[in-house]
């Protein structure tokens, strides 16, 4: 019998860290790079990663927080 419960546990432990895991799109890093903080942004975190913002936009630190910013496209300036 507890070798039965034992195999229920770690099949429902298993299925939870499962469910858990991000999809391909969740994981999607979206093309372009985060424009630079300019002093003190909104202290919270409206996203987590740019599959959470819009396709032309990247969850980006603003300075305090993430918010979702347009994404700066071409290579970086010297």
């Amino acid at each position: 019998m507890a070798p039965r419960i034992l195999s229920l546990l770690l099949l429902v432990g298993l299925l939870s860290i499962w469910a858990g895991m991000p999809t391909a799109t969740e994981a999607q890093v979206h093309p372009g790079r985060c424009p630079k903080p300019t002093g003190g942004g909104v202290c919270a975190d409206m996203c987590k990663r740019d599959s959470d913002c819009r396709a032309d936009e990247k969850c980006c630190f603003n300075g305090c927080g993430r918010n979702c910013m347009k994404a700066i496209r071409g290579s970086p300036r010297v």
